[in-house]
């Protein structure tokens, strides 16, 4: 696998990472996978199928655009935050901060496993993550997922099975937006994976405990959109077999877009299903409140 990362490791790397990673201040910062299998970006420790426990923080001070891009390669993903696709052992942890930044874009690629996720851990990934996810001040966020199956884009921990903790918060921002889409058939949609084409704030498990916070203290407008065919989700929440946590959302507007029928509580249900689109944790036991406040208009489709 030819890679591109700023930190310890690298793919098929063993044995423990243990490292802070702070830049102060930058332009821009971008990640992009590349055309080749496995040719992963990551900023952070670990890497595809690296093994052991990774911990420490990353600290981003002043930039202007953050923009990381799933490749066209297979499993050509990128990541800020620890861990990598398919990491089987260990343990997670360490808090990512993003101090002020212009326009931040997390964009799923076009081929299976190009996910672009802010977060520990990755699609395929067996470990127990932890650490807070904060985001003080940004003009607009937003993610947005491929069309392949495992091509999601993810502000929060997970990807594959462990317990996950650690609050979300996002600070003063213009324009959040998650756009899920996928050309897949529902039919072909694997339960490990959840949804194509997601597109979510939260953690995700398939199997394991999640928990925490997830804030949006001043936002102008919210945008959930998975009406592009067929098997997208776009979600604020956390997904797990036990899932628990307050959501806050204060913005201008909140706009829920589904195609299959937008939802402003989750069902609890383990897996996500198609075409949702809402606000609310899912799983076979959920709990946590949820507070919204807006000063313009809640459009729910």
């Amino acid at each position: 696998a030819s890679y591109a990362q700023f930190g310890h490791g690298g793919a098929l790397s063993r044995g423990s990472q243990t490292s802070d990673i702070t830049i102060t201040s930058a332009q821009n910062l971008t990640f992009r996978g590349g055309s080749g299998a496995r040719s992963y970006a990551q900023l952070g420790t670990g890497g595809w199928e690296s093994e052991n426990s990774k911990s420490g923080s990353v600290n981003i001070g002043r930039v202007n655009d953050i923009i990381f891009e799933g490749g066209s390669g297979t499993n050509s993903y990128a990541q800020l935050g620890q861990g990598g696709l398919e990491v089987m052992s260990g343990s997670h942890s360490g808090a990512i901060n993003i101090g002020a930044a212009n326009d931040i874009s997390f964009n799923g690629g076009p081929a299976i496993g190009t996910y672009a996720q802010l977060g520990q851990g990755g699609s395929r990934t067996n470990a127990n993550l932890s650490g807070d996810i904060s985001i003080d001040a940004a003009n607009d966020l937003r993610f947005e997922s491929g069309s392949e199956n495992e091509s999601q884009a993810r502000l929060g921990h997970g990807g594959g099975t462990g317990s996950h903790n650690g609050s979300i918060v996002i600070g003063r921002v213009n324009d959040i937006t998650l756009i899920a889409k996928s050309n897949a058939p529902v039919s072909t949609l694997p339960f490990f994976s959840g949804p194509i084409g997601e597109a979510r704030i939260g953690h995700t498990t398939t199997n394991g405990t999640v928990d925490g916070t997830i804030a949006i203290q001043r936002a102008h407008d919210v945008l959930l959109d998975s009406t592009q065919p067929s098997s997208g989700a776009a979600l604020i929440g956390h997904r797990g077999s036990d899932t628990s946590g307050d959501i806050d959302v204060e913005a201008r507007n909140l706009n829920v877009a589904a195609g299959f029928g937008s939802q402003l509580v989750r069902p609890v249900f383990t897996r996500t299903n198609p075409g949702d689109a809402g606000v609310g944790h899912s799983g076979n036991q959920v709990s946590g409140d949820i507070n919204v406040g807006l000063s313009g208009d809640l459009d729910m489709t």
